[in-house]
């Protein structure tokens, strides 16, 4: 009898331990919670986008400010007067993300190129005319072969930033490998002029400029993850959509 009773009470014991795996606090009927570890909030592509975008907003800034002093028009002046309390929100935003993810503000730097977007000879006088090798944007504001597009006014995807780039992010042509930048000459060229011509070449080389920053936030879009870079895209989309618009007009009108 005795021996009947302990091999009752042992068979009971291993039900129990065998039967009922649920962890500590786990209600009857629910499954274990998954050890998997949730989707990452940001890919290499939204830290790329963060990164280059803000030297570009920075060179739109620079060049800006110059229209503040040597525009020739109010239209211009105001355009640019928008241009600069669009991005400089843009920028802090940008700085915000690196930072909420770890990333290093600052990627490294382009030859020639200082933190503010700009490079070293800007506004110091380089060149005789302030033309890159290949000449100034035509009256249309669309650049030579990393300028050139379709109907959006944006290049291919054999062009600008994908073609010919070297490690230290320049062309072999001589032009910065992101899209829309503008070189030292370009904007030393800039700074020389005020009045009417002022305003066309300002106008020609931000349209460049804005055009390069429709790809980088087609780029995004595209590729990125993050709910935060992926709107702060479809901003910079938007607004220099439009701005481009105008742009065109004042050139049209001038």
């Amino acid at each position: 009898m005795a021996l009947a009773l302990a091999a009752l009470t042992a068979t009971s014991a291993a039900g129990c331990a065998g039967g009922d795996q649920r962890g500590e606090g786990d209600q009857p009927g629910q499954r274990p919670a998954s050890s998997a570890a949730p989707a990452a909030d940001h890919v290499a592509a939204d830290v790329t986008f963060a990164r280059t975008m803000l030297p570009h907003h920075r060179q739109a800034l620079a060049m800006a400010d110059l229209a503040a002093t040597r525009a020739g028009s109010d239209p211009v002046r105001q355009l640019a007067a928008g241009i600069r309390s669009a991005q400089q929100p843009e920028i802090d935003q940008l700085t915000g993300l690196l930072r909420s993810w770890g990333a290093p503000v600052e990627a490294p730097t382009a030859a020639g190129a200082g933190h503010d977007g700009m490079g070293t000879g800007a506004m110091t006088g380089m060149g005789h005319d302030g033309m890159a090798p290949g000449g100034m944007p035509g009256a249309d504001g669309m650049g030579g072969a990393d300028g050139m597009g379709g109907p959006d006014g944006m290049g291919g995807p054999d062009q600008g930033a994908a073609a010919g780039t070297e490690s230290d992010g320049m062309q072999n042509g001589g032009r910065p490998s992101t899209p829309g930048m503008m070189t030292d000459a370009q904007l030393s060229g800039l700074g020389r002029l005020s009045g009417p011509p002022f305003d066309q070449q300002f106008l020609n080389l931000m349209i460049e400029h804005h055009q390069g920053a429709l790809r980088l936030a087609d780029t995004e879009t595209r590729d990125g993850r993050n709910a935060g870079a992926i709107a702060l895209a479809g901003r910079i989309t938007d607004v220099e959509r439009a701005e481009i618009d105008r742009m065109r007009q004042l050139l049209t009108a001038g």
